[in-house]
């Protein structure tokens, strides 16, 4: 009698194939093995396991998601009643072992499985898979109690007690297969060029929209065969769709394109399509990676950004380095208000057709991926857990194991990018800050001396390395769910100098979609936050780009909502003051600021007048402001005074000596800083200086 499993793990075909896998190998070794498939209902699973004959039923889960509070009320509920429908499952099925590949719905087996082994009602072996070189969240956490967790890359063995790298297991139909073999098979003329383009199973909207945009660039190419797999519909994304709208846009129709492009939802053969393809554009997930090296292709790699520890990107530096692929980075827009992730398709059609009219490259490519295969991933997977079933040690097989390098990850990656790709939000935005004050310091500091010169550019390229890599984490943060992490996003754009990103900064800015009637109950206004709104401000002044959007972007915020951000536009017309001058829409708004019933506005407002108004449209204001009982107030209308007279306004002697005689000096705290008095002594000077002084230091 063979042994008895549960195979779980699902949500998208990247947890579901290596599970599967596993499973076909563990049924060829013990042809009389009994399997049970545990999933949900509404993932990949459902649609993918009965195809290949194992038996599936289904429990209660629900993704990780702490956004709302009653999102973890929803997650603990529906844990909680999937736990208790495996541990029905597990005492009826009494399996050997259950193993997991990582996904919501492994988490109630795995939870229940452990629970059961405490309490004595089970016997099974508890093995977590995990394929990336970052867990996911619940991985992680009941990786921490399973019996073993099998590794694709060595370095993700620093979270988990029990473990061993494996490798990834690939299925069998995955693997080298002849070119032109599989273009006959799938139809495909002989004499094209494949492009084969996927976001995996779910699909990917980046990947979708590039593809799409690409098409009118590619058009004429008569020598390629463009293979599109678009992805199923999702309650949150339609990729059908979408791509049948970006096609609209694009002036395109399925049937201007028949012959040389295919759309599909999902692949079935995608062995087979991967064999016939020249070049694969795709995600740099773990499973895709090592499917891409079993076939020994060609990738242009475009990683999903903000994902655990930036897995992707990591995979994707990886394999760029071998030889074995190129990365396209996302980047940051706005459409209609809102920031979105965003390939340029002319960009994508560009890269492709580099990529294939580059014959050697694409050639070592190749070569490169195939060398990094693990084909002996599987049969060691396997192999380790039959083992550890028969309580004998896999030591003889993890030799093995430790004989070749993992197909990719970041163990070989600089330490630098390995620490950085770990943090997220403030901490990523203060180690930005940190990385470009230093480059700053590095270069002040270069001597003379040849050999110093030298070390300094090599200081600088490795920082200009670094800071590449900063502004890609920037853009991905722009495009985070996480208002936390945008907020942050925001400042890094400013800290970084990425006037590229001018747009998106702006339309946070002039975002008025509203919130939420919750947000709204507890104080929100717009979906875009005022601490953003503010930041975005405050980045924009960073940047110090004068334009027409700028300007627009000041005159939206003189009337935000949010006093701060109001604050932060009256200094932003004082740093773009040459291109405002005399502006009377702007000084007009800055007119109403001075009146707001927050001081900080005010004191900015004032500054902004004497920078950009003339004299006899602000010195009443300035007068009645004078007797301010805020301090600040008051030394804002002497500076603001002062700025008029460095403009050359004409601001009568009689109106200075008024202001000067009825102001009141106090000092800002017990230990006397006379600020106020100082400004108020070198206006004194200026009233004591001659007319024509005051006027030649107005028009030099």
């Amino acid at each position: 009698m063979g042994h008895r499993f549960i195979l779980t793990g699902g949500g998208t075909g990247g947890h579901v194939t290596p599970a599967i896998a596993l499973g076909e190998e563990l049924r060829a070794r013990e042809p009389d093995a009994q399997f049970l498939y545990v999933g949900t209902r509404t993932g990949k699973e459902a649609e993918i396991v009965p195809r290949y004959g194992f038996p599936i039923t289904y429990v209660k889960s629900h993704q990780w998601s702490f956004r709302r509070k009653w999102h973890v009320v929803r997650f603990v509920w529906r844990v909680a009643c999937g736990t208790i429908e495996s541990c029905y499952l597990i005492m009826k099925f009494r399996p050997d072992a259950v193993i997991g590949t990582g996904g919501y719905v492994a988490a109630p087996v795995v939870f229940a499985n452990l629970l059961l082994r405490r309490t004595g009602l089970s016997r099974a072996l508890t093995i977590i898979h995990e394929q990336n070189t970052v867990p996911g969240k619940l991985n992680a956490l009941v990786g921490k109690v399973a019996d073993l967790v099998l590794l694709s890359f060595p370095t993700a063995s620093v979270y988990f007690p029990r473990s061993v790298c494996v490798g990834y297991p690939v299925r069998p139909e995955i693997g080298p297969v002849d070119r032109a073999e599989a273009k006959r098979r799938l139809g495909i003329p002989p004499g094209r060029r494949v492009v084969l383009a996927f976001g995996g199973s779910m699909g990917a909207r980046t990947i979708n929209r590039a593809v799409v945009d690409a098409l009118p660039f590619l058009r004429d190419r008569k020598d390629l065969h463009i293979v599109h797999g678009t992805g199923r519909k999702l309650s949150s994304y339609d990729p059908v769709a979408d791509c049948e709208s970006r096609m609209r846009r694009n002036a395109l129709t399925y049937e201007s394109l028949s012959g040389w492009y295919e759309a599909h939802e999902f692949i079935d053969r995608i062995g087979e399509y991967y064999a016939a393809a020249d070049i694969v554009v795709c995600r740099s997930g773990a499973g895709t990676l090592a499917e891409l090296c079993a076939c020994g292709r060609a990738a242009l790699l475009i990683p999903k950004a903000n994902l655990p520890g930036d897995h992707q990107v990591l995979n994707g530096l990886e394999m760029a380095r071998r030889g074995a692929a190129d990365i396209l980075f996302e980047d940051a827009v706005t459409t209609n208000g809102a920031p979105e992730e965003y390939v340029a398709g002319e960009e994508l059609a560009r890269k492709i057709v580099e990529l294939l009219e580059n014959k050697p490259k694409l050639g070592r490519m190749e070569s490169n991926a195939l060398a990094s295969a693990r084909p002996e991933a599987l049969k060691i997977s396997v192999g380790v857990v039959l083992s550890l079933l028969e309580g004998k040690s896999p030591d003889g097989l993890l030799s093995e194991c430790a004989a070749r390098e993992p197909v990719v990850g970041d163990a070989h990656l600089d330490a630098r990018f390995g620490r950085v790709a770990a943090l997220s939000g403030e901490a990523l935005r203060a180690y930005a800050e940190t990385v470009v004050s230093s480059i700053s310091r590095s270069l002040d500091c270069v001597s003379g001396t040849p050999s110093d010169r030298e070390e300094a550019l090599v200081r600088a390229l490795d920082a200009d390395e670094m800071v590449a890599y900063l502004r890609y984490r920037a853009a991905t943060h722009l495009t985070s769910n996480s208002w936390r992490m945008r907020n942050a996003g925001v400042k890094m754009v400013g800290i970084l100098r990425q006037r590229d990103k001018l747009p998106v900064l702006a339309g946070f800015v002039k975002d008025r979609t509203p919130a939420s009637r919750m947000r709204r109950l507890l104080g929100g206004d717009f979906e875009t936050n005022g601490f953003i709104r503010r930041n975005s401000m405050a980045s924009l002044i960073r940047l110090g780009v004068a334009s027409p959007v700028v300007r627009e972007v000041i005159l939206c915020g003189l009337v935000d909502p949010y006093f701060e951000v109001r604050s932060q536009a009256a200094r932003a017309v004082q740093v773009f003051r040459g291109s405002l001058e005399n502006d009377k829409e702007i000084v007009e708004r800055l007119l109403n600021c001075a009146k707001d019933r927050y001081f900080e506005v005010v004191v900015e407002a004032v500054k902004a007048l004497g920078s950009v108004a003339f004299a006899e449209t602000v010195l009443e204001v300035f007068r009645s402001l004078s007797q301010h009982q805020n301090w600040r107030v008051r030394q804002a209308v002497v500076e603001g005074c002062c700025a008029l007279l460095d403009r050359g306004q004409d601001v009568p002697k009689a109106f200075l000596s008024e202001v000067l005689a009825g102001m009141m000096v106090t000092s800002t705290g017990f230990c006397p800083s006379f600020s106020l008095k100082l400004a108020v002594a070198k206006l004194g000077e200026r009233i004591r200086e001659p007319d024509n002084a005051a006027g030649d230091r107005g028009k030099s």
